[in-house]
């Protein structure tokens, strides 16, 4: 018994210069739960994230994240749009959104619960 997501032939690979896009939009998480996570402990740690070190190393991979994020999405929004076999790409494009949509309700929630 197999619990496949989707059926997928195994000879279909993602070509190199839209494996690049996907990777772009990995690092893109990557960076902004890597901000929230230095918002969370710098505001832990000294109470305010006003002027010092970790609120501005946490400010330029919140933007740089948000940046490469919306890039990668426009450009593989734009690439399933003009392909046949989307099935792998448009997963990669699910996961993306789906850990973009995590990392926003987990900022809301904390925000709300002034933990940061």
């Amino acid at each position: 018994m197999s619990f496949k997501l989707i059926n997928i032939p195994r000879k279909y690979k993602i070509p190199d210069k839209y494996r690049t896009i996907i990777y772009i939009g990995y690092l893109s998480i990557f960076l902004l739960f890597l901000s929230f996570f230095i918002d969370l402990s710098f505001s832990l740690i000294y109470g305010t994230l006003n002027g010092n070190i970790g609120g501005t190393l946490g400010s330029i991979t919140l933007i740089f994240g948000a940046v490469l994020f919306i890039y990668s999405i426009l450009r593989l929004a734009l690439i399933i749009r003009n392909m046949k076999n989307k099935s792998r790409l448009s997963v990669h494009y699910n996961l993306l959104f789906g850990a973009f949509v995590v990392y926003i309700i987990l900022s809301i929630v904390l925000t709300n619960l002034k933990i940061i």
